[in-house]
């Protein structure tokens, strides 16, 4: 037979077997519900599928264990939890639980370190989404840990090998079917703060008409100090929390360490609330940056009613009410401000002080403090002893608590430091951001507006001359009459060190221009804080006539930029005059 007759033999044979393989081919991918391969170091893949009837289906995976499984101890600090740098799992779309994973299953060791299933699982009729997190090392961790440039414990090449294929009976789901999955599971939410990225700030109040059951479901980023992506519900009205992330047990959300969740019930009484939901600069739903949670998609807040509840339920935008009851709120504060008002009370009063601020290593930065306005003494202060940890970065501090007040004058301070506040947060913001700064309400949540009443320290007539607020290099002065011989009482806040004074104050009279009275290093006191601080608290007679008051400060170490711990009353730096005591 000639060469061309085999050939033509041949040819047909050829592609007959290749339309044999063909269907084969076709056939073999006709059962594949989900097929996850090729995938990029720090990447995060999703499939679904649907399936009409129980069934057993059959998995392949190859993954790979935690970073330590490789031999590498630098880089695996965030590893903990046995996140594996390579895993897949399974979850169901209607109740977002795990119904099978590849970190638990039963897989055979490479000597790689990677690790291969091939197995069936049984699932029931349903939805399924399907992850795979291919994260071969932690970028923060290596920063943190490892020469620069260095790539220790990340092991991108084999990433290669990772894969999932699922087999069965049943249809592969679009990235639409997905969503109206997650809406499906949403329905009944009255929050709902999911998919969050970056530095997301998200708030809702609702009002509740009468007491329901709702399910918490969160997931958020944190550790054993401090919360990065975490959410939270007060109570309007009191600002106090009903429910923090973490208040009724943190779990581990599958991948890194950092990754927690919360699910509970909780009741909400008929009353108005607030949620809120933020995140920090790295590690959420935009832009994994060590191993992913099990369910990404709802990383934030959802509330849901439990059962049909949802008419017992209205949301609005949420503003920034003063709480009830309250009669000072000086709240909302930013960087370097110094904020106050007054009060007066005719009888023992109680009084709620609720104050969040910034401090650290025992000491505060951004704090409150109350002064009684007559003998400006403090009768309460924002001591960091007292505070306890506010919610997000450690060092958001934050104290609630009662005192008594006598009858008499007060003024609330609060001031804060350069960073760090309610208008430019440098690290995790507070569970109740809005409240940064004091409130004084009463502790029953009503209060009668003529107890407390309001007072203007500006406006006292006790004060018969002042010169407060005062900066650096300044020289500022104030005439007074006195009708009649009168006792006066100076109280003055300067700077002084080493027997002379740099920041005083001193009377002079008018016709004269002598001296009748000046600020001395001798005949003041430590005013609190810095050494140098130093305050005068007295009483002097003065013949009738007029008078000038005067103050002068050198270029630095005043209310406008202090250059060491200020005094006790920063608020009074310079020096007022009162009739008698």
């Amino acid at each position: 037979m000639s060469i061309g007759r085999i050939l033509g033999v041949i040819a047909p044979i050829v592609i007959v077997l290749g339309a044999i393989a063909a269907i084969s081919r076709q056939n073999a991918e006709k059962d594949v519900l989900v097929k996850l391969h090729r995938l990029s170091p720090q990447e995060l893949e999703t499939g679904a599928f649907a399936l009409a009837s129980p069934q057993s289906l059959r998995i392949e995976a190859v993954g790979a264990g935690p970073v330590s499984a490789f031999g590498d101890a630098c880089c695996d600090a965030d590893q903990s939890d046995d996140a594996w740098v390579g895993n897949a799992w399974i979850l169901d779309a209607a109740t977002r639980e795990v119904v099978w994973e590849l970190r638990s299953a039963d897989t055979e060791r490479r000597g790689d370190g990677v690790r291969e299933f091939e197995g069936t699982i049984e699932l029931p009729a349903g939805q399924y989404i399907v992850h795979y997190s291919s994260f071969t090392g932690d970028p923060v961790t290596e920063a943190a840990c490892c020469d620069e440039g260095a790539k220790a414990g990340r092991r991108d090449d084999v990433s290669d090998d990772f894969r999932i294929t699922i087999r069965g009976t049943g249809d592969r789901m679009k990235e639409s079917d997905i969503a109206l999955a997650r809406e499906r599971f949403s329905h009944n939410a009255f929050v709902s703060f999911i998919g969050l990225d970056d530095e997301a700030i998200r708030r809702i109040a609702f009002t509740v008409s009468e007491p329901i059951e709702a399910e918490i479901y969160a997931i958020g980023e944190g550790d054993a100090e401090s919360a990065y992506d975490y959410a939270w519900v007060i109570n309007a009205d009191t600002r106090e929390i009903v429910w923090k992330l973490g208040s009724q047990g943190l779990k581990h959300a599958g991948g890194a360490g950092r990754n927690r969740m919360e699910r509970a019930r909780i009741m909400l009484d008929a009353g108005s609330y607030a949620a809120f939901a933020v995140t920090d600069g790295s590690h959420d739903a935009s832009d994994w940056d060590a191993p992913a949670p099990y369910d990404p998609e709802f990383w934030g807040l959802t509330l849901r009613t439990i059962g049909e509840q949802t008419g017992k339920v209205a949301t609005h935008p949420y503003r920034l009410p003063a709480p009830k009851g309250s009669f000072v709120s000086l709240i909302g504060l930013g960087d370097d401000e110094l904020a106050s008002a007054g009060f007066a009370l005719s009888q023992p009063f109680d009084v709620r002080v609720y104050a969040v601020g910034e401090g650290s290593g025992g000491e505060m930065y951004d704090y409150g403090w109350i002064v009684d306005a007559s003998t400006r003494r403090t009768v309460w202060q924002m001591d960091y002893e007292a505070t306890e940890h506010a919610g997000g970065s450690e060092k958001n501090r934050m104290v609630d608590q009662v005192i008594t007040l006598e009858p008499g004058k007060y003024v609330v301070y609060y001031v804060t430091d350069g960073s760090h506040s309610w208008s430019d947060w440098n690290s995790s913001p507070p569970m109740d951001q809005d409240a940064w700064g004091i409130t004084l309400l009463a502790p029953s949540g009503a209060v009668d507006t003529e107890i407390p009443r309001a007072y203007d320290m500006f406006s006292d007539p006790s004060i018969i001359a002042q010169l407060t607020g005062i900066g650096d290099d300044e020289r500022r002065s104030h005439q007074f009459t006195l009708d009649d011989e009168t006792e006066i009482r100076i109280y003055a806040l300067g700077e002084g060190s080493g027997g002379d004074m740099d920041d005083f104050a001193w009377i002079e009279s008018a016709a004269t221009g002598r001296a009748v009275w000046e600020m001395t290093y001798r005949t003041s006191e430590h005013a609190g804080g810095a050494e140098k601080n130093r305050l005068f608290d007295g009483t002097l007679m003065l013949p009738t006539g007029e008078y000038v008051l005067r103050y002068e400060s050198d270029g630095s170490h005043s209310l406008e930029d202090w250059n060491a711990e200020p005094p006790d009353d920063p608020a009074s730096y310079g020096v007022t005059v009162y009739r008698g005591r």
